[in-house]
């Protein structure tokens, strides 16, 4: 029995089939990098819903911090410990995207969660990929840059009195309050890109949507617009944040000569469907 495994760094979903009957279970996630191995085992063997691990022949498992061969082999060994009898077969986050997305088809495939990643993909390997500078000096278009953004625009008073006023109740944030939460926090990062939700559930106010649509074609522009294709090439999306704001990137890739494509939440659905599980 086949399983598919789609590992980020806080949280995994996996998909099987059993009796033609497909199910989706939740659990801790797993980055090799941060070597939280063994939570993500623990989450696994505990969960009411898993497969009898005896039974699985073959793992597919698409993961986050998965592109060394040193991240790759630990995650191979990670994933033989629970499956034993099992072949592991082990990608980076982007390739599970990119399966998840273009069905075999040449595409570029886009990442927009709290950070942001791309890629040119031929519909069998990556061809081509604008480098991820990360956090401090990249992340174009994700959670992350959308929440410095919010708070640029209500630290530098730049939002609507009535925004700032609604900012204000929602986060009681002080200048030294933010800067401590910041700089003490163990993923700045997914603290900044927390402040993305206030640009979700304000999303129908023009200033709002000015910060978002400025954020996004930033993206555009650094990322998508690097690769050479023509305008059959689709852009397919995958995350939380192209997935609620699908309507403002779908605008912004038709002035910018590009054809939107599949918009998925999750790839676990499309991974599955790409490996035969559903």
């Amino acid at each position: 029995m086949k399983i598919v495994i789609d590992g980020g760094s806080s949280k995994a979903d996996w998909l099987y089939q059993t009796n033609q009957v497909a199910t989706r279970i939740e659990t801790l996630g797993f980055n090799p990098m941060l070597n939280n191995w063994e939570q993500f085992q623990a989450s696994f063997l505990g969960h009411p819903n898993k497969p009898e691990p005896s039974t699985i022949t073959e793992v597919f498992y698409y993961g986050a911090g998965c592109s060394t061969p040193t991240t790759i082999s630990l995650a191979e060994k990670t994933l033989q410990t629970l499956f034993p009898i099992a072949k592991i077969h082990v990608d980076n986050d982007l390739i599970g995207a990119a399966k998840a997305t273009s069905q075999g088809k040449p595409s570029v495939v886009a990442i927009l969660g709290t950070g942001s990643n791309s890629c040119l993909f031929n519909g069998t390997k990556v061809i081509d990929q604008v480098s991820n500078l990360g956090y401090l000096l990249g992340d174009e278009g994700g959670g992350y840059a959308i929440g410095r953004e919010i708070l640029r625009a209500f630290f530098y008073r730049e939002l609507p009195p009535e925004l700032t006023v609604a900012f204000q109740d929602k986060y009681q944030l002080t200048r030294n309050k933010l800067v401590d939460e910041i700089y003490n926090s163990p993923a700045p990062n997914r603290k900044i890109a927390s402040f993305a939700e206030f640009a979700v559930h304000y999303r129908a106010e023009e200033s709002i949507q000015e910060i978002v649509l400025d954020v996004f074609q930033e993206f555009i522009t650094k990322n998508l617009l690097k690769y050479q294709i023509t305008t059959s090439i689709p852009v397919h999306f995958i995350g939380s944040i192209a997935y609620i704001f699908r309507d403002k990137l779908e605008y912004l890739l038709v002035k910018n000569n590009l054809l939107p494509g599949i918009f998925l939440r999750k790839p676990i659905d499309g991974l599955g469907r790409y490996h035969g599980v559903v």
